[in-house]
């Protein structure tokens, strides 16, 4: 009898061998690809990481450029306005000397005027001169140098008044006309001196002038020469800053990459959890697993330096359920700003400001509006302390599963943490004009597995 149960015990355990043979054969597998979701998992919260600090240097870098570029266009619109002032400046000189040069040749002329009018006097007073040498030569060849020599040797009364009269005229003809020459060459010769003072004078404003126009000139050509100098500078920077832009874009792109993948593991964990029985799965396995609306506690912040962590979940919360598809007049998502209804700027492509990948909502230059969570979510992103913010300023990205999230930027200040779970109408931000930003708006953006979609239709109701 001993010998007889023995092969029932063989039996037995070949059975229960294979039974656990079996049973690891079956949870093996489940736990092998829960166990490399997590790795995914926690390799996707360093890419996060890596991608959050690599977000800060391009920021700094764009915010730089940027200031860069604001700072030389402001010293090259100096120099211009300074430029512009030198031609003013130049241009009235040019104008004053060309009337000094006037003003030289009217006297230039006036002066050889004079001079004509001092010669022809000149020639007269010689002429008169002569007459008058041969009038007194006369007098003197007829012996009547005197009166008394004409009273004696008159022949009578009548005779001594006829000479007597004649001496009378040509000494008064001979004092006037002396007089009258002296007088005339005077005065003539005063005016000339006047004009010759007078074209001195001027002559020494128009090289004044002219010494004004030239240190003005020089002064142009070195204000010239700055701005050429800017000039180069501001191409050099828009080079680098047109190199941060395509570098930007490389980085969103890797970004998008990085959402879909993260979209992808919180699936693939999502159906591990649902398929593996709880009597065969070990619970560490289960513990481990991430949805949407529990990331893992190692799940990434791009605020480490917060001093307000987000709080822990309760175990007890379930993802939210993936919003329907939205119909043509079913609305998907609650307007993200409320009391404020005006739309500025659409999805799509834009002329002159290139392609716009979210909504513009006009905030009527209020500052601090609220902005609420459009769906139930787990917050993924929230930069609250870079200003710039690759452009979008501070900014929150909420991950509401099956593959969607919303991105609200340029607010004024995030009221939320990385991790933080928000309900539909919670407050997550307030309106501002951080980043790339030109008056208090929302730019609202929706992302289906990492690429930006129109946000209209998830809205309209």
């Amino acid at each position: 009898m001993r010998h007889s149960h023995r092969p029932a015990k063989r039996i037995l355990a070949g059975v229960l061998a294979l039974s656990i043979f079996t049973a690891t054969q079956t949870v093996s597998p489940i736990s092998a690809q829960g166990d490399d979701l997590i790795a995914q998992q926690e390799q996707l919260d360093q890419q996060k990481k890596d991608l959050d600090q690599k977000e800060k240097e391009l920021s700094k870098l764009r915010s730089d450029l940027e200031k860069r570029l604001l700072e030389i266009q402001e010293d090259k619109d100096r120099q211009v306005e300074y430029r512009d002032t030198l031609k003013q400046q130049i241009n009235v000189l040019e104008q004053q000397i060309r009337n000094t040069e006037d003003q030289i040749d009217q006297l230039d002329r006036e002066i050889k005027e004079k001079s004509r009018l001092i010669e022809n006097h000149q020639q007269e007073i010689e002429a008169d001169y002569e007459l008058l040498k041969k009038r007194l030569r006369a007098i003197y060849m007829s012996g009547e140098a005197s009166g008394l020599d004409i009273l004696l040797g008159a022949t009578d009364v009548n005779d001594f008044l006829d000479k007597s009269m004649i001496l009378q005229r040509i000494s008064q003809r001979d004092t006037q006309l002396i007089e009258k020459l002296k007088s005339s060459v005077e005065r003539i010769q005063g005016e000339k001196d006047d004009v010759e003072q007078n074209r001195e004078k001027v002559m020494q404003a128009n090289k004044r002038l002219q010494s004004q126009k030239e240190e003005l000139n020089s002064l142009q050509k070195e204000c010239n020469a700055i701005i050429r100098s800017l000039q180069g500078q501001q191409d050099e920077t828009q080079q680098q800053r047109l190199d941060a832009i395509r570098e930007q874009e490389a980085f969103d792109e890797e970004l998008a990459r990085w959402h879909r993948e993260y979209v992808a593991n919180q699936k693939a964990q999502q159906n591990v959890s649902s398929s593996q029985p709880t009597s065969s799965v070990p619970s560490s396995s289960s513990s481990s697993s991430i949805s949407p609306s529990e990331p893992s506690s190692s799940s990434p912040s791009s605020q480490p330096e917060s001093t307000s962590p987000p709080e822990p979940d309760p175990p007890s919360v379930s993802p939210p359920a993936p919003p329907p598809d939205p119909g043509p007049a079913q609305s998907k998502y609650l307007w993200p700003l409320p009391g404020f209804t005006t739309i500025t700027d659409y999805f799509g492509d834009r002329p002159i400001y290139g392609y716009h990948r979210g909504l513009d909502i006009a905030g009527g230059n209020v500052f601090r509006a609220k902005i609420v969570a459009a769906e139930d979510g787990v917050v993924i992103r929230a930069n609250k302390t870079d200003s710039w913010g690759s452009g979008w300023g501070y900014h929150v990205m909420i991950d509401h599963g099956d593959g969607y999230a919303t991105q609200y930027a340029h607010c004024d200040e995030v009221l939320v943490n990385v991790g933080d779970h928000v309900k539909r109408g919670d407050t997550i931000a307030l309106v501002g004009n951080t980043g790339n930003s030109y008056g208090a708006h929302l730019h609202f953006e929706v992302w289906n597995n990492g690429t930006r979609i129109d946000p209209l239709p998830f809205l309209r109701g």
